[in-house]
């Protein structure tokens, strides 16, 4: 069975059978600059200008549609007023950019619809043999119902151990079947991908909350530490906290997908983070600061994310204390080359960056212990082994 997403962000509508242009650096340095959280008056009329210029709608929606990001970008076209006038001739131009954006949004709430139906009965199939899934990543923002403009192509469950294999059982009976590039690799922290021909994207069913890179710097066991039952029309789940939640999504974006190997900071999950920082009060921060603290490289990564949200994106978080020109540095320049996306294969700057910036602040982080800092040091490196290269 081919692996089909049928309600991803990245296709165009009315074109299901047509690839979109590949994204430009200029087109994404474009899009990000359109989802910065500025929205004074003299720099919308900078991007209303910019956007009349000829081609450059056409990069914008490549870059969104690459990034998974054309809800987003519709939300915040929306918000800042710098959609060009619809057309008054009531043509069916789908190429116009106006209609391009209503018909994304209607293309993304449909989706977002139906995952949820998909959400919902494998909830109700899994509570029916007794196991209260745990909801990671996009699973609980569909079960919430919040972050209305997130994307996702699969939903993630936690599964404990003891219920795994049951779990597994009664998706297949919901017709489900292990499908997918995934599908032998049985030492994964999740089990193979489940697809069913009728439903959109994915299911997996995780073992453990990520990859052997993230468990490193967030273990299943912290995340298994809080957990809170909610209940919606006869269903019971398990959610992580806001904390947790914000802290584990950064941690697989980061160590996950080997962002930080590459020194890259992909715009998509900062902007998730940065929404999620607008409105959030003190003592969440700080709940997602305490749990950073397990490593001056957890809390140097915590610190290097929160620089990018303000000063990639302008989000404005009045409690912390962030300030050091290095954080401010190195933020930009991994979120400027994963808009280049020209790193080397191989070549694994970000190695190197991330180390130094943890040691470089490790007294600042110890809050002035100025003891034998080696153990700590040695810990980072094992943390990034065996992939760490220099």
């Amino acid at each position: 069975m081919p692996v089909t997403d049928h309600h991803s962000a990245n296709a165009a509508p009315g074109s299901d059978n047509l690839q979109p242009p590949p994204a430009t650096a200029e087109g994404k340095r474009l899009l990000r600059d359109i989802l910065s959280f500025r929205d004074d008056w003299a720099d919308n009329q900078r991007l209303r200008l910019s956007l009349f210029q000829p081609g450059c709608w056409d990069i914008v929606f490549a870059a969104a549609s690459e990034l998974r990001l054309m809800p987003a970008l519709v939300g915040r076209v929306e918000q800042r007023n710098l959609a060009p006038p619809a057309p008054t001739n009531n043509s069916d131009d789908v190429s116009h950019p106006s209609e391009v954006l209503r018909l994304q949004k209607k293309y993304h709430d449909e989706g977002r619809v139906a995952f949820r139906e998909v959400l919902l009965e494998a909830i109700k199939a899994l509570n029916k043999c007794g196991v209260q899934p745990i909801l990671l990543k996009g699973a609980r923002y569909l079960w919430t119902q919040s972050n209305p403009t997130r994307t996702m192509r699969d939903i993630d469950l936690l599964i404990e151990d003891q219920d795994i294999e049951r779990s597994n059982t009664a998706l297949l009976e919901l017709g489900y079947a292990a499908s997918g590039a995934d599908a032998n690799r049985v030492n994964r922290h999740h089990l193979p991908s489940l697809f069913h021909p009728a439903r959109p994207g994915w299911i997996e069913l995780h073992r453990r909350a990520g990859n052997p890179y993230a468990e490193a710097i967030f273990p299943t066991g912290r995340l298994l530490e809080e957990l809170q039952i909610s209940t919606q029309s006869g269903l019971s789940v398990r959610l992580p906290n806001d904390a947790i939640h914000i802290w584990h999504a950064l941690v697989h974006h980061q160590f996950g997908h080997s962002g930080f190997a590459r020194g890259e900071i992909h715009l998509k999950p900062l902007y998730e983070l940065a929404l999620a920082l607008e409105h959030m009060d003190q003592q969440t921060f700080e709940q997602l600061e305490s749990l950073a603290a397990s490593s001056n490289l957890a809390r140097a990564t915590l610190d290097l994310w929160v620089a990018g949200a303000r000063h990639g994106l302008a989000c404005q978080i009045p409690f912390s204390s962030v300030l050091e020109e290095e954080f401010q540095n190195l933020s930009m320049r991994w979120l400027e080359r994963a808009e280049e996306d020209n790193t080397e294969s191989g070549k694994y700057p970000g190695y190197r960056e991330l180390l130094r910036l943890a040691w470089r602040s490790e007294t600042r982080l110890r809050r002035g212990n100025t003891g034998f800092l080696l153990p700590e040091r040695l810990r980072d490196l094992i943390l990034l082994a065996p992939k760490i290269r220099f």
